[in-house]
């Protein structure tokens, strides 16, 4: 085959296991598998090459390892099992696994490295490698290192996944928490991006993991922008990069600081972790009218936010149509207000005073009946 260490080859498109013993059972010879290959107890040793665009990792007890071979190559979509606490997938030896193209759905944890040779994991440019549950992982077993020239994201989980080894992020490079918390605890080297999307967690051990790497706080602008994302620091120290799009929204959690003081000034955000230094976080914006929040994060540290005060404005109600309303009397208020206006048209005065209106009644029927007597006569 074409990574062959042998004459022959095994092509996979159903399930190739070792399912018995506690051993390492070896494969010497080049695999190209779109199936499944897992070991369910002990050790399943590639030695021959492989192109793995299938479902790889150990189950149970079970790991696979990728031994002595020439090169791994994935170009299509492949997925790592998750076996729990197990190491699913190691590298050692002079393994070099590229990742062509196609995406890698990460749910377990690879092991990268054995303390012997140089083994190295690199995803190419256009490749993929997404972390989909909430612990998968990249564990520094010893001596091996880590290429990333194309895009890995915590995609899902709510938990923290982990990329525990020292890796280059080339320039075009792209490292971000999607979705929960994505934890760097190895140098990051390179030019690249680590990004925080809206909601989610970027975790560094140091601020000098970022090394010349740039931190976007700005998140995916085909969602929310960066509302909420925050930068997590294990230790009080701070990036040596501007952090791009540091803003409203924006969150500082320094994890080793129980109480801080908080200040904005210019474009800087500066923190200063009770008995400790003062840390500068520069964006590359101004953050000027900006407002500051503090908070336990819940653990050990403190959470700093910066926010916009919401202002009303101003607004002139709209007019209201009541449309046509009619009015009507109470029933016996129409005759009632016909005997008032007779009484007001015969008096002259609204309907009071009972005696005096009597008295006036009495005297005009007296000067009526005077009146009759006077024709008579």
């Amino acid at each position: 085959g074409p990574y062959g260490a042998g004459a022959g080859s095994v092509t996979n498109a159903g399930l190739f296991a070792k399912t018995g013993g506690t051993g390492t059972s070896n494969v010497a010879v080049s695999i190209k598998s779109t199936g499944t290959v897992t070991a369910t107890t002990g050790t399943l040793e590639l030695d021959g090459g492989a192109r793995l665009d299938g479902v790889i990792g150990g189950t149970g007890s079970g790991v696979v390892q990728l031994g002595n071979m020439a090169g791994i190559i994935t170009d299509s979509n492949a997925t790592i099992l998750d076996a729990g606490n197990n190491n699913d997938l190691r590298l050692v030896n002079s393994t070099n696994w590229f990742f062509d193209s196609g995406i890698i759905q990460h749910a377990g944890h690879i092991e990268l490295g054995n303390g012997s040779g140089t083994p190295a994991l690199e995803i190419a440019a256009g490749a993929n490698l997404f972390f989909t549950t909430d612990d998968g992982g990249i564990v520094d077993g010893g001596g091996g290192n880590m290429i990333n020239a194309g895009f890995i994201a915590k995609t899902g989980g709510t938990g923290t996944s982990v990329i525990g080894v020292p890796f280059t992020n080339a320039a075009t490079a792209v490292v971000t928490a999607g979705i929960g918390a994505l934890k760097l605890s190895g140098d990051v080297s390179g030019t690249g991006t680590l990004r925080i999307d809206a909601a989610s967690t970027l975790e560094l051990t140091s601020g000098a993991v970022a090394g010349s790497n740039t931190i976007d706080m700005n998140g995916d602008t085909r969602v929310v922008r960066g509302l909420g994302a925050t930068l997590k620091i294990d230790t009080n120290s701070t990036g040596a990069n501007p952090i791009f799009k540091l803003g409203a929204g924006s969150r500082i959690d320094l994890a080793a600081a129980s109480s801080v003081t908080a200040a904005v000034s210019g474009s800087t955000l500066t923190i200063t972790p009770t008995g400790g230094s003062a840390l500068n976080f520069v964006s590359t914006q101004s953050l000027v009218g900006l407002h500051i929040g503090k908070a336990s994060d819940g653990g050990t540290g403190t959470v700093v936010t910066l926010y916009n005060v919401a202002t009303a404005s101003p607004h002139t109600p709209e007019p209201v149509a009541f449309g046509n309303v009619q009015c009507r009397r109470r029933r016996g208020a129409d005759a009632h207000h016909r005997q008032h206006r007779a009484r007001q048209r015969l008096y002259g005065e609204p309907r009071r005073h009972t005696d005096h209106r009597r008295r006036r009644l009495h005297r005009r029927r007296e000067l009526y009946a005077a009146g009759r007597r006077g024709k008579q006569q």
